[in-house]
């Protein structure tokens, strides 16, 4: 395996705790792809600690990566960073117990080989911190539903009336939130 989020287990000392320092683009780490509403616009930073004992490591570690994502009230793209903190025991994968063959444990790993694969793990840890309805402020007042335009930037003369007529952008956005 020719990865920068692959660990080999034997370069690891038995009973002592080993840094982990590992920055590697988005694409090389497996997670440009995670999910459509979130553009990653920076390296992915992987620091923390693994442990060995015997044939088990266990690896604490926080994944840090930049991102840009759209505000579900007012569309304006906003910068953040994705963060969260991981805790995962890998054990050989001989020793996987046959009832969860194909089967996945949370905080347990596998490992094959006597590599480490972090991308999946760190993939689904960080899958998890990605908001539902991203949002730029909790005051953010979002888009007119008549006209469209940003509250946040301008305020518009539309009535406010449900039954006001819509505009083609406004009901797009609407058939999107329906699906």
């Amino acid at each position: 395996m020719n990865s920068q989020l692959a660990l080999r287990v034997n370069s690891y000392r038995d009973g002592e705790r080993e840094p982990i320092d590992i920055v590697v683009d988005a694409t090389e780490a497996g997670i440009a792809d995670l999910h459509d509403a979130v553009e990653f616009t920076g390296p992915l930073t992987l620091s923390g600690h693994a442990y060995r004992d015997e044939d088990e490591v266990m690896v604490t570690a926080r994944a840090e990566v930049p991102v840009s994502v759209s505000c579900g009230r007012c569309l304006v793209e906003e910068r953040d960073t994705l963060e969260s903190d991981i805790f995962i025991m890998y054990r050989p994968e001989d020793q996987r117990p046959d009832f969860l063959e194909g089967e996945e444990e949370v905080g347990l790993g596998y490992y094959d080989e006597g590599i480490i694969d972090l991308r999946e793990d760190v993939r689904r840890y960080l899958l998890l911190e990605i908001p539902l309805w991203p949002v730029c402020g909790d005051d953010c007042k979002g888009l007119c539903r008549t006209c469209g335009v940003n509250l946040n930037e301008s305020a518009c003369a539309c009535a406010r009336d449900d039954d006001a007529p819509r505009n083609a952008l406004t009901e797009q956005l609407d058939r999107l939130l329906d699906n």
